[in-house]
């Protein structure tokens, strides 16, 4: 999933590198000597701020220029009154519009940034977090889409971003209905949600999931369930069950309506799925 979201930042990337030139030079300039780096602490702190050494982002690490994006902000104006006073001879001019561009990629990249720090984590469960950031991201590119700065850049990440998640691995579905938070009702919730963003239907992926989901069940019942339940009966039910069974899963659990009592009735899946 990480890898993926660098392939579909590193697509917009590409696009507004070119307006980040000023930005990168003016950097290079400020470290450019310990001398230099010596005269703009001096200058900041002039101006009672807190002297701060910028470094450049690598074209290996995208997320590391949001973080060179990130360490400028605060500094703009010590940058721009420092740099074209002092690099004349450069021919550098830091403007309003470079900022501009700063400002809105920065704040545009945050939710990859902190969906690749979150999903990057080993010591506590991700996959059910998965089409959380994927929704996250729908939602960014659909607030964007349109932006006047934004669009270019949004364009060829969508259709990136897209080539992945067309369909959305079930894996991270199954992950999201077994998180207690979320269950079957918070997949559908989120896959509506997602193809509201993305002007796509993901509804027969979620029936799939769902009819899947009660397989799986049946094979783990027929497994480990109570003993007198023919295994036989436990698939047939599971194959054959009722979309009228599912529609009120969430319902009953959350006691709108009364469960079935399982007892007096041939087993189901939805008995124990609905705990």
């Amino acid at each position: 999933m990480c890898h993926i979201i660098n392939l579909v930042v590193q697509d917009g990337i590409a696009v507004v590198n070119p307006y980040l030139d000023n930005i990168r030079a003016a950097i290079r300039f400020i470290t450019s000597t310990p001398q230099m780096i010596a005269k703009f602490a001096e200058y900041c702190r002039a101006h009672n701020k807190k002297p701060r050494k910028f470094g450049l982002d690598m074209k290996v690490r995208w997320n590391s220029t949001y973080l060179m994006l990130k360490s400028l902000e605060g500094y703009e104006n010590l940058i721009t009154v420092f740099v074209n006073a002092n690099a004349k001879n450069l021919a550098l001019v830091l403007t309003e519009d470079d900022w501009n561009i700063v400002s809105c990629f920065r704040d545009f990249l945050l939710t990859f940034y902190a969906a690749t720090n979150v999903l990057s984590g080993v010591y506590y469960p991700t996959s059910c977090l998965v089409i959380d950031y994927i929704w996250l991201i729908a939602e960014t590119f659909s607030k964007h889409r349109y932006d006047d700065l934004l669009c270019t850049v949004i364009s060829p990440m969508e259709q990136k971003f897209l080539k992945y998640f067309e369909q959305i691995s079930h894996i991270y579905c199954f992950a999201t209905i077994f998180d207690p938070r979320k269950k079957l009702d918070g997949l559908q919730t989120a896959l509506e949600g997602i193809g509201d963003l993305l002007d796509f239907d993901f509804s027969d992926a979620f029936n799939h999931v769902k009819e899947e989901l009660f397989k799986v069940f049946g094979y783990y019942y027929s497994k480990y369930g109570e003993s007198e339940v023919d295994s036989r009966v436990a698939d047939t039910e599971v194959e054959e069950a009722d979309t009228s069974l599912t529609a009120h899963l969430w319902k009953r659990s959350k006691g709108k309506e009364p469960a079935t009592s399982s007892s007096s009735q041939r087993w189901n899946p939805n008995a124990e799925l609905n705990h």
